[in-house]
């Protein structure tokens, strides 16, 4: 029989996510072996869907240079409970919220001379600077000031004449930093380190460059430049499974699990999934899990994909449904109701982030953010991995 402190453990929850908090230590202070320059830590999306709060909170105690999420909101959670270290917002901020932004001493990427102006405006009637990180597009297309000299030599310009905007930084973002052929990366970063030479040489001051996110962190030490901005590596996982480093030894901070809520022996020719879309070829068991997309479990991991039960592969049949998917025990005789099944983590190489982002045809980026923004999560710190 079930116990009911069995349940009480998980937060009655059917799946929910472990975090490891010394894991997070272990990979924050393995990047910080391998830069002199600072480290910018990248929280946005919830910090990859493993909780805003408690993994900057345990950044900024292992001393971290600055933090960056993606909107103002995430920027005043942070304030609001306390930590104090330098945050770069990196999205738009709506021009009613910048007033908060700059009264709780956020820095705000700029990437059009109407945010600067809103800012100097903003920053005037309440009579403290607006902090900014100058934002340039080299090439990935999504935002920021073009890398044409003449109109980043203005921007620089506006921003001088304007006492109450203080700039702290200017970075871009490259596109092509995971892949292989790597010529537009030094298209890129050529285009941005001479345009910042550029503006220095015509007497402006430059207090921070950065461009490298986690692959350029990895693929090009010499592109570090003042500041660093790892994200995906903080939590355990590599950008891909072509971009590793033996000299980066990683730990996954967060398992997902769900249970066993129902199983059968069916016979073989049995159908199992929405379009009839998997047939057993032999007398099977099919067990019955408590995930689905709903929950941020990708569907096109079925028929593809496994999960950990007993310590054992079981393959993804039929479908993912909206709260449901269905995995084939056969071959884990012991299974049985209510059991735990890791969905992914560290205790298998066929079930790490990665691999698993793959056979979604994916990035890991969005499985975690997915997953984990939708789970309850139970924070641990053990260090014994």
């Amino acid at each position: 029989m079930l116990k009911s402190t069995d349940r009480l453990q998980k937060n009655f929850s059917s799946v929910w996510a472990t975090v490891n908090l010394a894991t997070i230590r272990h990979n924050y202070q393995e990047i910080k072996k391998m830069t002199t320059a600072k480290i910018m830590a990248v929280v946005k999306s919830d910090a990859y869907g493993h909780g805003l709060l408690p993994i900057a909170e345990e950044l900024v105690e292992q001393g971290v240079d600055q933090l960056a999420v993606a909107t103002v909101d995430e920027g005043l959670q942070l304030r609001q409970h306390g930590i104090q270290t330098p945050i770069l917002v990196f999205g738009n901020t709506h021009p009613a919220d910048m007033e908060p932004l700059i009264r709780h001493d956020l820095m705000q990427a700029v990437f059009y001379d109407e945010m600067i102006d809103e800012l100097a405006y903003r920053s005037s009637s309440i009579g403290q600077p607006a902090k900014i990180h100058l934002k340039l597009d080299t090439g990935l297309g999504r935002i920021g000031y073009p890398p044409h000299y003449p109109v980043i030599y203005q921007t620089m310009q506006r921003i001088q004449q304007s006492p109450n905007v203080h700039l702290k930084g200017i970075y871009t973002q490259l596109s092509s930093a995971h892949v292989l052929d790597h010529s537009s990366v030094w298209k890129q970063s050529g285009q941005f380190i001479s345009i910042t030479e550029r503006l220095e040489q015509d007497g402006f001051t430059i207090p921070d460059r950065h461009l490298a996110n986690s692959s350029t962190f990895l693929n090009f030490p010499g592109l570090h430049l003042d500041i660093v901005r790892p994200g995906i590596l903080l939590y355990g996982a590599f950008p891909s499974q072509d971009i590793t480093s033996e000299a980066l030894s990683l730990q996954p901070a967060m398992t997902v699990k769900t249970q066993v809520i129902f199983l059968k022996d069916v016979e073989a020719g049995t159908s199992i999934g929405y379009g009839s879309n998997y047939v057993v070829s032999r007398k099977s068991r099919i067990a019955t899990l408590s995930v689905g997309f709903a929950n941020g479990y990708n569907r096109h991991l079925t028929n593809t994909s496994s999960v950990l039960l007993h310590g054992k592969l079981a393959p993804l049949v039929g479908s993912i449904y909206m709260n449901h998917c269905t995995i084939d025990v056969t071959d884990i005789p012991q299974a049985s109701l209510w059991d735990e099944v890791i969905l992914f983590g560290p205790d298998h190489p066929e079930i790490n982030i990665t691999a698993l982002a793959e056979q979604a045809s994916t990035v890991n980026t969005e499985l975690l953010s997915l997953i984990g923004s939708r789970l309850d999560k139970i924070y641990i710190d053990d260090n014994t991995n």
